[in-house]
């Protein structure tokens, strides 16, 4: 082993302190001295830390993050992981408020095109709607399928003033059709 890794640092002399060291010693020293707290124990530390800087300084050695310094700079580091989140979640917001735009128009839409349906359905003759349309605008209403008594099919009801028809064989269940396609 050389001189140069045995020799012990000035720092841990005492008699080779400067002043100011030795004034954060006996601060140490006093709060150390009043007794057994965490909030004393931090104290001591932060002193400690304060004298290693001061020793540091005066022996010409490259400075070392200190706690306050890690804390921070993870302070920093959550600040901007929170600006992360909050631009992430302003940009999920955007998507969403877009997404319920989308929506509300195409409900819109969809009540136009029930509507005109609906118009186009009463324009017409009882009978003359084929067996896919009647089922489509079945569906569109919220209509159940009830089966009737014409070939085991089955029929709706529609609420407007049109007959109700059979969507197998076409006949007018209720009568109101003008007589056309009797069962």
């Amino acid at each position: 082993m050389s001189d140069n890794e045995l020799r012990i640092p000035r720092r841990n002399y005492v008699d080779k302190m400067c002043a100011a060291e030795l004034k954060i010693r006996e601060a140490m020293e006093a709060v150390e001295c009043m007794g057994a707290d965490p909030r004393l124990t931090d104290a001591v530390v932060l002193l400690g830390e304060a004298k290693e800087s001061v020793a540091d300084f005066i022996d010409g050695v490259e400075r070392k993050p200190s706690l306050l310094d890690k804390a921070t700079e993870r302070i920093e580091e959550l600040e901007k992981e929170n600006e992360m989140l909050f631009d992430h979640h302003q940009q999920k917001n955007l998507i969403l408020v877009e997404r319920d735009k989308q929506i509300s128009y195409l409900t819109q839409k969809n009540g136009r095109l029930v509507e005109a349906l609906k118009k186009i359905a009463d324009a017409l003759p009882p009978n003359a709607l084929s067996m896919v349309a009647g089922k489509a605008l079945a569906e569109l209403e919220g209509k159940a399928e009830k089966p009737c008594e014409h070939k085991n099919g089955t029929w709706f009801d529609r609420t407007w003033p049109m007959a109700t028809v059979c969507n197998d064989c076409g006949a007018d269940v209720d009568g109101k059709a003008d007589g056309e396609g009797k069962a």
